[in-house]
């Protein structure tokens, strides 16, 4: 999981005060943030079905009982979330471990593995032969994509925070 914070006193104290004034704004506010990191999933999805393999795949189409492969299986879980919370906005950009053991039938730990988040290497077997493992490294992408972004979504943040401050101040007049 990789986070793009708003991370101020001002804007949490903003957030609270939006609800309680105009719960629509602040409703409109979280839509467009989440419209916002869309750019931002579509980059990471895109990134995790280009990830190396050794392997060539046919499509990535799903037939009516079978798993996804891996690459597929990131990018159909990977997902945006947003929490207006006490800590400021949090805008989550995440492979969700649940829905990748839906699409995929694999341990759920994985997406953690492949992202490096894990001490060591993640083991598994060759085409399924019990007695032959193998050690696979990592291949970051999730966080890469996120930091390059955040910039661009911080001022973003901001022009979209003006935006219904602008609308607040139209109300009032």
């Amino acid at each position: 999981m990789a986070d793009i914070q708003v991370d101020t006193k001002e804007f949490v104290a903003f957030y609270k005060a939006l609800a309680q004034f105009e719960p629509e704004l602040k409703k409109a506010l979280r839509k467009r943030l989440m419209t916002l990191a869309k750019p931002v999933v579509a980059e990471v999805k895109q990134a995790e079905l280009n990830l190396p393999s050794k392997r060539e795949m046919g499509g990535t189409r799903k037939k009516k009982g079978a798993h996804l492969g891996l690459r597929a299986s990131l990018a159909a879980a990977t997902k945006a979330d947003f929490n207006g919370t006490g800590r400021g906005a949090v805008l989550h950009v995440r492979v969700s471990t649940s829905r990748f053991l839906t699409v995929s039938g694999r341990p759920r730990t994985l997406p953690y593995y492949m992202e490096g988040r894990r001490k060591r290497e993640w083991r598994h077997p060759v085409y399924g032969n019990k007695d032959n493992w193998v050690g696979q490294k990592p291949k970051p992408f999730l966080g890469e994509i996120v930091a390059r972004n955040k910039p661009a979504f911080a001022l973003a943040v901001n022009n979209a925070v003006e935006d219904v401050v602008k609308e607040i101040q139209a109300k009032i007049k």
